[in-house]
């Protein structure tokens, strides 16, 4: 097939664009999200390190199920990809908002992960 003979059909490739445009636009929004990402996985990784596991797990936990929630509400609604995506931003706020706040209100520091004469806490 010659390509010069392709006929594009511009009607789609009008429909593309319109779509593709603000959806690229909301899509570098995210990507700078992605900074305070890393600041989330770092945070909790901090966190779980000096010993706030049980917390910071339950929190994910209930975290994602809200969010998959919001997914699965925007979907049925067919709210639209927008919808998803600005979800997905204010989930990655949100989350970096508790683990802002679990780190400021200092639980971590009475945490004892290694007894004073160096063997293991016990588990309850």
């Amino acid at each position: 097939m010659n390509p010069m003979h392709v006929r594009f059909d511009f009607l789609l490739i009008r429909q593309v664009m319109r779509l593709a445009g603000p959806l690229v636009l909301s899509m570098t929004g995210y990507m700078l999200m992605q900074f305070i990402d890393a600041f989330n996985i770092t945070l909790l990784g901090a966190l779980m390190a000096a010993g706030d596991t049980r917390w910071t797990s339950v929190a994910t936990g209930l975290l994602y199920v809200v969010f998959v929630g919001g997914l699965v509400v925007a979907d049925t609604l067919r709210l639209g990809l927008y919808a998803e995506w600005t979800w997905a931003t204010v989930f990655v706020l949100v989350i970096a908002s508790v683990w802002i706040w679990r780190f400021r209100a200092g639980v971590w520091k009475t945490i004892r992960v290694i007894e004073a004469d160096g063997s293991p806490t016990e588990l309850p």
